[in-house]
């Protein structure tokens, strides 16, 4: 990491900018993960450290995501969780704090932790540990009744951290870099779910309380293991041979800043971590809005064991299908099921069509 000395960023409700602020500068060859407005947050300005990690055979996926989102002040520190089993039970919690803290430590590692106060009760905790030559990283949770446990990262060291401002933008003025760009995973998290003996609650109206009593939770255990097949509660370990590449565990710690909330420029956003074979694939592509045409823009990296084979910074329209680029780019195209008209509240696309294409 480029800081030694340890340095602190102690956001609170109050830390919020009354007008725009720039952030401070990239650093070439960096996880950049100390906070880009360290003192105060501009108030269009979202920060994200995105941890996640899945069982290579796509059973079961966890992703946990800490903002600093001045857009939503009062309260624009949260953690956002989603959480998938093998079973087909989905999770979605935000956990929202009114503190976020950021520390660089001498040696560059850098702690994060999300927070309620000494007085709040029940308290939440939600914190980070990166290591600072960005080999580990642990995200704990202790959030009494809704998560706690731990996710633990152990990058693969792939090439990963970019040299210019340009290699770490999405889209201009916008940055989506990867500290730990693929990593085994370990997971031992409870996160508290709906009770399936209860009908699930009525939807409520917007801007009306809740008329029903809320649904009591049951605890569920979520295991990724990577020393062997993943598991969790609901997972049957597959001891055949001919299936070792289904064995194990991914993930990865992205990291973003930008100016603006993605929504106040871009119609469409599609985040992508995937395994396939001896190739990973970590992807964000974007859409901007009518006024820029609809320009796809992309930060993309394609790795095959382990060795870098593309850096993709440009972004191919979906129905592009020749092969000629100058430089290495990606095509990506959402694929549906069944036939007929999709219109504008269809969102039941079957999977994503990936392309890379190379400038030689």
């Amino acid at each position: 990491m480029a800081t030694e000395t340890p340095t602190t960023s102690h956001l609170t409700p109050t830390s919020i900018s009354p007008t725009p602020l720039p952030s401070t500068p990239f650093t070439p060859h960096d996880g950049n993960l100390f906070p880009k407005w360290p003192t105060h947050l501009s108030p269009t300005a979202v920060e994200t450290w995105l941890f996640d990690g899945m069982a290579s055979d796509g059973s079961a996926a966890f992703t946990a995501s800490f903002f600093r989102d001045g857009s939503q002040a009062p309260n624009p520190y949260r953690v956002a969780i989603n959480a998938l089993w093998a079973d087909g039970t989905a999770w979605s919690q935000h956990l929202v704090t009114p503190e976020s803290v950021v520390e660089v430590h001498e040696g560059g590692r850098v702690t994060g932790v999300w927070r309620t106060t000494g007085e709040s009760t029940p308290g939440i905790t939600a914190s980070f540990d990166v290591a600072g030559d960005l080999s580990t990283a642990t995200v704990t949770f202790n959030a009494p009744g809704r998560i706690t446990g731990t996710l633990t990262q152990r990058s693969r060291g792939y090439t990963t951290l970019p040299a210019t401002a340009r290699e770490a933008e999405v889209a201009p003025g916008a940055y989506w870099m990867r500290p730990i760009a693929v990593a085994d995973i370990d997971a031992d998290l409870t996160l508290f779910i709906n009770d399936p003996a209860y009908p699930p609650p009525p939807p409520t109206k917007p801007g009306q309380p809740p008329s029903h009593p809320p649904v009591p939770t049951i605890p569920k255990q979520f295991l990724l293991t990577s020393s062997s097949s993943p598991s969790t509660t609901d997972v049957t370990t597959d001891t055949d041979a001919n299936n070792k590449e289904e064995k194990g565990t991914f993930g990865g710690l992205d990291r973003s800043w930008l100016p603006l909330v993605w929504t106040h420029e871009s119609t469409d956003a599609l985040f992508i971590r995937a395994r396939a074979g001896p190739y990973d694939i970590a992807l964000m592509r974007l859409v901007a809005k009518a006024h820029k045409y609809y320009q796809p823009t992309v930060s993309a990296a394609l790795y095959r064991d382990g060795r870098l084979i593309s850096r993709a910074l440009h972004a191919l329209p979906s129905d592009r299908r020749d092969d000629a680029t100058t430089a290495d780019a990606v095509r990506t195209e959402r694929v549906y099921e069944g036939g007929g008209l999709r219109g504008g509240f269809r969102n039941g696309n079957g999977g994503v069509v990936v392309d890379f294409r190379g400038s030689g």
